[in-house]
C-alpha cells in the first residue's frame, strides 16, 4: 500500500470520528415541525368533515390546549374561522388525537382560554366571537361564550353576554318624518372573582345625530349613559351559570 493511500485512509477515518462527534453533541430531537404541522392539518380536516363544511378551507385557526374533558385531560381546542361571520370549535383528545366534539356555528373566533368549573375536574371553554354585519345590518357585536363538554360529548353552551356591540339605525327607516340617526354601543367587563362566579359590568350609551337617513353621519351627541352590574353563579344541578 502507498504512502498516499495510507494517509487517505487516515482521513477518512477522521472525517468519520469528526461525524460521531457531532451527532453525539446534537441535543435530542422533538417531534419534527413537520409532524406538527401533519397532525394539524388532519385535526382540521376531521373538524370540517364532522361539521359538514368539507368544501370550505379556514382562514384563521385559534389553538388552546384546556383540560376541557370530563375527566380532566388536556385536550387540543381549535377554534377554525372558515368565512366572514362563520366558525366553530373543535376538540381533541391530546394523547389519542380523536376528535371528540364540535360545537354550534360561531361568528369569526377571536379568543379561546380554559377556565376553572367548581366541584369538576374540567375546565370549561371561554371563547369570544365576533360578528360584524356593518353592511346592511348596521351591528357588529363580540360575545362571550363558555361551553362545557358532557358525557355525551356534546358542547354545550353554558353562559354568554355581549362582551361589546355597536349598532345605529335612521328613525325613518320606522317613521318617513323623523330626522335623527340613533347609535347604541354596549360594553362590558366579564370577570370571574372565583370558580362558579362571573360578574358583568355593563355599560350601555346612546347617541343621537339629526341627519339624511342616506348618509351616515360622522359624529353623534352622547344622550344617555347607563351602567349596570350583573352578577352569574354556577348551578351544580343544571351545570349551567344562572343570573341573580
Amino acid at each position: 500500500m502507498s504512502t498516499l493511500q495510507r494517509r487517505l485512509i487516515a482521513l477518512s477515518g477522521l472525517i468519520i470520528s469528526l461525524y460521531c462527534l457531532w451527532l453525539l453533541s446534537e441535543p435530542a430531537r422533538t417531534t419534527s415541525p413537520a409532524l406538527i404541522v401533519s397532525r394539524e392539518q388532519e385535526q382540521i380536516r376531521l373538524a370540517l368533515q364532522a361539521k359538514g363544511w368539507t368544501d370550505e378551507r379556514p382562514i384563521d385557526i385559534i389553538r388552546a390546549t384546556i383540560a376541557a374533558t370530563p375527566n380532566g385531560q388536556p385536550a387540543d381546542v381549535l377554534g377554525i374561522t372558515v368565512g366572514k361571520n362563520r366558525g366553530f370549535l373543535a376538540l381533541f383528545d391530546q394523547k389519542s388525537g380523536q376528535l371528540l366534539a364540535v360545537s354550534k356555528d360561531l361568528a369569526t373566533i377571536k379568543q379561546i382560554e380554559g377556565i376553572a368549573l367548581p366541584d369538576l375536574p374540567q375546565q370549561a371553554i371561554l371563547v369570544r366571537d365576533y360578528y360584524d354585519n356593518q353592511l346592511g345590518g348596521f351591528e357588529q357585536t363580540t360575545w362571550a361564550r363558555i361551553f362545557r363538554l358532557n358525557d355525551q360529548h356534546l358542547l354545550e353552551q353554558i353562559f354568554a353576554h355581549v362582551q361589546q356591540s355597536d349598532y345605529y339605525w335612521h328613525e325613518a327607516w320606522d317613521n318617513p318624518d323623523a330626522k335623527n340617526w340613533r347609535r347604541v354601543t354596549e360594553e362590558s367587563q366579564i370577570t370571574f372573582p372565583t370558580p362558579g362566579e362571573i360578574v358583568v359590568t355593563q355599560k350601555t350609551t346612546r347617541y343621537v345625530a339629526e341627519g339624511d337617513p342616506k348618509t351616515m353621519p360622522t359624529a353623534y351627541q352622547t344622550e344617555s349613559q347607563e351602567t349596570k352590574n350583573h352578577r352569574f353563579l354556577w348551578q351544580a344541578e343544571t351545570l349551567r351559570f344562572q343570573a341573580f
